[in-house]
């Protein structure tokens, strides 16, 4: 019984990364190109210079992994639901074979308070408390500064 199992875990996880190749590979390949390019990886900070929602939860996962709790709830305090989610999720799709019910549900209402989070987070600290800090190098900056420099030489 428990080589079937197994093997039906298996099978799910084979089938899910086949079905998932091009969306995996875009996403390694973006990850690549804009750390290259911007030295960011979020398309907000990318074009805005403005700390998105998520801002910090790569790293907040990070130290979880390493066992800095107190880090984590500081650099992205929502880290660990996501975390639990995605267990849940890996636990019910693999070792059960069930899908998980009200996930988007889920997903939306996490997403809804880590937006509000955001917004508190933006009136308090930001530009100043990390990582909600302004990236003064972004797309938006850039393009006004090279107009507002190329306007200025066709004035003189």
């Amino acid at each position: 019984m428990k080589g079937k199992a197994i093997r039906n875990m298996g099978r799910r996880v084979g089938h899910d990364l086949f079905d998932l190749r091009f969306g995996i590979a875009s996403f390694l390949l973006y990850l690549f190109l804009t750390e290259i390019v911007f030295h960011h990886i979020c398309p907000m900070v990318i074009v805005t210079g403005l700390p998105c929602p998520a801002c910090g939860l790569s790293r907040a996962v990070r130290y979880l992994f390493v066992g800095d709790f107190r880090q984590s709830l500081a650099s992205n305090p929502f880290a660990i639901f996501w975390l639990l989610l995605a267990a849940y999720f890996a636990y019910m799709r693999y070792f059960c074979g069930k899908k998980v019910r009200y996930l988007y549900e889920i997903m939306a209402c996490l997403c809804l308070v880590m937006i509000l989070y955001y917004a508190y987070r933006m009136i308090t600290g930001f530009p100043s408390d990390p990582p909600y800090v302004y990236q003064e190098n972004n797309l938006i900056s850039i393009l006004i500064h090279s107009v507002l420099h190329s306007y200025s030489y066709s004035l003189i």
